[in-house]
């Protein structure tokens, strides 16, 4: 939440997944939150390219809470055998760039608590989407929430809390190695193909 790219390196990342390439996501992949004047969070729109390229940026957040992760797109190749699930987990509300392709999602309305965009209306949220950039694709999961008890400096010293969130879930596991396995190893020749153009234009 506290590094923004620098322009040559969003326009590095843009080029290289236009040029065929993939790149996996995780949680706060898409946050850059600052402590305003207000005395709330805000999202400042510092890294367009970056979140652009990405296809959402992170405005708000309930505070954490179980809720119900749905199955978006139970024929695509990264959704099979996933059921519904309860996490304990920061339930990104964004803003989306483009086309997504929804593979996992919730829903939520109502009150995000102290950020600067606290309203949001009742809709269904992305959790788990890919991207398509030029020739590349982007695939993102939202879930991934982790706070140690120091992790808040330098805002508190102590965080009286272990938050684990979805990382004591399985099927957690599941996605990271599905999406691991995504990024790696294209699933049909077109993939196969711009997988391979973005690797020689990088060596």
């Amino acid at each position: 939440c506290n590094v923004v790219p620098s322009l040559g390196a969003q326009e590095a990342l843009k080029t290289w997944v236009e040029r065929g390439g993939r790149w996996y996501a995780l949680h706060g992949t898409n946050s850059i939150i600052r402590l305003m004047s207000s005395g709330l969070y805000g999202t400042p729109e510092w890294a367009p390219l970056f979140v652009e390229t990405l296809g959402s940026m992170f405005r708000s957040h309930p505070p954490i809470a179980p809720y119900t992760v749905s199955v978006a797109d139970s024929d695509h190749p990264l959704a099979q055998g996933i059921e519904p699930f309860e996490s304990d987990d920061e339930l990104y509300l964004m803003k989306t760039y483009g086309d997504l392709h929804v593979i996992l999602d919730t829903e939520y309305g109502g009150k995000a608590e102290g950020f600067e965009e606290d309203e949001w209306e009742h809709a269904r949220h992305p959790v788990f989407y890919t991207h398509k950039v030029g020739e590349g694709e982007v695939l993102y999961l939202t879930l991934g929430h982790c706070r140690h008890h120091h992790d808040m400096q330098p805002m508190m010293d102590y965080w009286p809390t272990m938050d684990r969130g979805s990382w004591d879930l399985p099927v957690f596991y599941q996605l990271l190695r599905r999406g691991i396995q995504w990024a790696i190893e294209p699933i049909d020749k077109e993939t196969s193909d711009a997988m391979a153009k973005a690797r020689a234009a990088v060596e």
